[in-house]
């Protein structure tokens, strides 16, 4: 209505921040690893189409891992969850009906 959108915002333990460049270097800086294991357990979520159980933090974690060691690149997000256990082994339940 007119208005210029509030940009500004407070993380937890008070850090201020202004906008988007100010929080893509907040969490840079101080929580990647929250950051990259937030992300991969969300993409792996909408690839399985199912939510998330415990023995599904293994292959998040293996992720994770190969994630940071190839300097946060997005294709090795992508093929980690694409060579899953999780992901190769997933039952789909439309799938199934649908080849009946």
């Amino acid at each position: 209505a007119g208005k210029p959108i509030d940009v500004s915002g407070e993380m937890p333990g008070g850090k201020k921040i202004n906008g988007p460049d100010e929080l893509r270097r907040y969490l840079v800086a101080e929580k990647l690893d929250v950051f990259r294991h937030n992300l991969t357990e969300r993409l792996l979520t909408f690839a399985l189409r199912r939510g998330l159980e415990f023995y599904d933090e293994g292959p998040v974690l293996e992720i994770c891992h190969a994630v940071a060691k190839e300097d946060d690149r997005a294709v090795t997000l992508i093929l980690g969850i694409v060579k899953s256990y999780p992901f190769q082994y997933r039952q789909d339940p439309e799938l199934e009906t649908a080849h009946k």
